[in-house]
């Protein structure tokens, strides 16, 4: 089928922003622009773009339509949906033409000014005039994140700005929230191009982007989600100032974080890395405010000379101790992790933890936390990394660190990742349950040996088990010892007299399901 000219379907904005059938046909029979990167226009194989001086049309050309109005339901959707984003330009209006007689949609807007190109002048000559649009930037992208939980393509050349100074985006597509994954790699890009981005202008950049998370309220995690991933974008050492400068300014008050100097996460990496020879590493996960449990650890530990502790995480939640058991991580100046309940705990938000009975106990548990206490479980890293070696509370794959299970639906996926990412060891915790996934001469397994010998593997993942509430059939306290120097592990777990703990547990009145989960071991 074919049309004698454009049907105009509409506008982002009002009918008076609706460009005219006239202004699409003339476009038309221009000749389509070579798209090539870093040039004024840059896009995907399946889009045909002409422009003049005023008008950009692009033209959907992987999509052929047999009917008109098969075409018009698409194009209208599709309106319907970029009307809702708020962030294209009013005059952005969608057609349905015939091109080459073949039936085809396609939208026309109104010429801007690519940020790329402006960026290129202003990084140089006007810091004032580039953060500013730094501002735009972050505002369109992370009030994207946060209303439709999509993000934008984040190069530079799919953002333009009008004659008002109002920054639009221009790409046809959105994408899957990542967790600024991408987005800490579009930093590092620009840290690697603009040789104008020295120290100071790269912590400015990052104190925007802190402030725009701020504004945003997209959680006091989310300055550490970001410094988390830049940690894991290449810059060469000439560069390492600049990108030290981006991560204070996006950490903001956590740069200075007083309330970790308990502990020495640097120290505690050497010794992982195996540069102190064969000093053991207790690991410790999921101690979940249970005071007898961890009591019984400790002892263990001190009675073994053992004096380097890593907690993966989940130090509150399930049970009635939550501020004896920081107290006693402080005391012991075991290096802590932060996990999922920690998280929720601090943002104050209980909708994070889906169990019930959970959420009850983190609710019971905040009136006893002072603002010390707070502050510290605030600060506390999401992650540790090191040569070859990562730990985390969730899974290695996760981008929030604290969310995601490693089990037998997901172990593979995440020995993928850790392949991908040159990642040998990974300690985790979250699943309450000891054992090592292995991957090494061509097979997957999980290993439930009270000794393995990581080194024989190319890839594996350390689950220690649960302190305060092991789910492996067996009441008490699972933990683990590991030797960095052998990269032996060693599966541990201890029986401690938990009936004073039952007994308070029922008299403040716990839901009955984390007694029987503390009896049961499950």
């Amino acid at each position: 089928m074919t049309l004698a000219a454009p049907l105009i379907v509409g506008a982002i904005g009002t009918p008076s922003d609706i460009v005219s059938g006239q202004v699409v046909s003339s476009l038309l029979e221009t000749t389509s622009i070579t798209l090539t990167h870093g040039a004024a226009f840059t896009g995907r194989p399946g889009t045909r773009i002409h422009a003049d001086d005023n008008w950009v049309l692009k033209l959907r050309t992987e999509h052929d339509f047999d009917l008109e109005t098969t075409a018009t339901k698409w194009v209208e959707h599709r309106l319907t949906q970029e009307r809702t984003l708020g962030i294209y330009h009013p005059s952005r209006t969608w057609f349905v033409a015939s091109v080459e007689g073949v039936l085809r949609c396609g939208n026309i807007s109104r010429r801007l000014d690519p940020l790329h190109k402006e960026v290129e002048r202003s990084i140089v000559a006007d810091h004032s005039r580039f953060l500013d649009r730094v501002d735009q930037l972050f505002d369109l992208y992370l009030g994207t994140v946060q209303r439709h939980e999509m993000r934008l393509d984040e190069g530079l050349s799919n953002f333009g700005s009008d004659d008002e100074g109002r920054l639009f985006y221009l790409d046809d597509d959105l994408y899957a929230w990542d967790q600024y994954v991408a987005l800490a790699a579009t930093l590092a890009v620009w840290l690697r191009r603009y040789e104008a981005l020295d120290e100071a202008l790269a912590r400015a950049l990052g104190d925007r982007l802190h402030r725009a998370l701020e504004q945003h309220r997209c959680g006091d995690m989310a300055p550490r989600q970001v410094q988390e991933h830049l940690k894991d974008q290449f810059v060469a050492d000439s560069l390492k100032p600049r990108m030290k400068g981006l991560m204070a300014g996006v950490g903001g008050l956590h740069t200075q974080c007083a309330a970790v100097e308990s502990f020495d996460a640097e120290r505690l990496g050497r010794i992982l890395d195996g540069e102190e020879g064969e000093v053991p590493v207790a690991l410790l996960a999921d101690i979940h405010s249970n005071l007898p449990a961890l009591r019984a650890v400790l002892d263990y530990l001190e009675l073994r000379r053992i004096e380097h502790i890593l907690i993966l995480g989940d130090t509150v939640g399930y049970g009635p101790h939550p501020k004896q058991c920081i107290e006693a991580l402080v005391q012991a100046g075991a290096v802590c992790l932060l996990g999922n309940h920690e998280n929720a705990l601090v943002q104050g938000d209980d909708s994070l933890i889906t169990s019930r009975s959970a959420r009850w106990a983190l609710e019971w548990s905040r009136p006893l936390l002072d603002s010390d206490d707070l502050a510290w479980l605030a600060c506390l890293p999401p992650r540790l990394t090191g040569n070859g070696w990562m730990a985390v509370h969730g899974a290695p794959m996760d981008p929030t660190f604290f969310n995601a299970y490693v089990y037998q639906m997901t172990y593979e996926d995440n020995l993928d990742w850790m392949g991908q990412h040159g990642v040998g060891i990974c300690f985790h915790g979250h699943n309450h349950l000891q054992g090592v996934y292995a991957r090494g001469r061509g097979m997957d397994r999980l290993i439930r040996d009270a000794k393995v010998d990581l080194a024989q593997f190319e890839h594996t993942l350390v689950g220690p088990g649960s302190v305060g509430q092991p789910r492996g059939n067996q009441p008490g306290a699972d933990f683990a010892l590991y030797y960095p120097k052998s990269r032996r592990v060693e599966m541990q777990h201890l029986d401690y007299d938990m009936s004073a703990l039952i007994d308070e547990m029922r008299r403040i009145a716990f839901p009955e399901q984390l007694i029987q989960r503390l009896t049961q071991g499950q």
